[in-house]
């Protein structure tokens, strides 16, 4: 919830407004507004993109803990089609299993 605050993420637009106890699925919700909207009235997919890249990092770093390292080298974002109105991303990871070794 502290991505709320910070600068970076809030000039994305998004806003995350539900984290589950154990880190698995957060909801976030972008609002169109005259800040990301595009020449054509839709969202600018910049703002899509920022909103949700950083999040399933911070999860994984999250729920794995200090003995992983993780580093996100790449993503992708395939757009269905152009957003008109608010956009609401739920990011859920599926629980993972530590080996007890």
């Amino acid at each position: 919830m502290m991505f709320n605050i910070s600068p970076m993420y809030r000039r994305s637009c998004g806003k995350i407004f539900f984290v589950s106890d154990d880190l698995h699925v957060v909801k976030i919700k972008i609002p169109l507004t005259y800040k990301n909207k595009n020449y054509v009235g839709s969202m600018f997919g910049g703002s899509l993109f920022s909103a949700t890249d950083p999040i399933y990092m911070i999860q994984l770093m999250q729920i794995l803990g200090k003995e992983y390292v993780v580093w996100d080298k790449s993503t992708e974002i395939r757009f269905k089609r152009p957003v008109y109105a608010n956009a609401f991303v739920t990011l859920q990871r599926k629980k993972l299993l530590k080996s007890k070794s």
